[in-house]
């Protein structure tokens, strides 16, 4: 997938009518490395488009984040000052865009090493 398809299916599954797709892609991706920490972001990041990969690059030996499903929404909405329906409707256009953008191998590690409710937010149930 490259970068302007993937800021497009952001934007399509969001339902953005302004410029909120890049600071939604942008504000997610940051959240979602800080979550996974560096190992777990840098396999991550490999599989993204160009120029999308470093977003999801915490600083450098960052231990995952501990956060729940519910936390990271909360982190979100407080990040783009909106609500957390709001953060929900943002954390699910991009993480359903990710993996769409990633192999059966990195979602299945994504949906292991993420919290309970991440599945549903990366638009895969039935990996729970």
């Amino acid at each position: 997938m490259e970068h302007e398809e993937f800021l497009r299916l952001v934007h399509d599954t969001g339902g953005y009518e302004d410029d909120g797709t890049d600071e939604a892609v942008t504000t997610v991706l940051g959240l979602l490395g800080e979550l996974l920490g560096t190992a777990s972001a840098e396999a991550l990041a490999d599989q993204l488009p160009e120029g999308l990969g470093d977003l999801v690059l915490p600083e450098p030996d960052t231990e995952a984040a501990s956060w729940t499903a519910e936390g990271f929404l909360g982190r979100l909405a407080e990040a783009r000052d909106t609500t957390v329906d709001e953060a929900a409707v943002d954390a699910s256009a991009v993480l359903r865009t990710v993996a769409g953008a990633v192999d059966d191998s990195e979602l299945d590690a994504l949906v292991t090493e993420l919290p309970a409710g991440f599945s549903e937010l990366l638009g895969h149930p039935e990996l729970t």
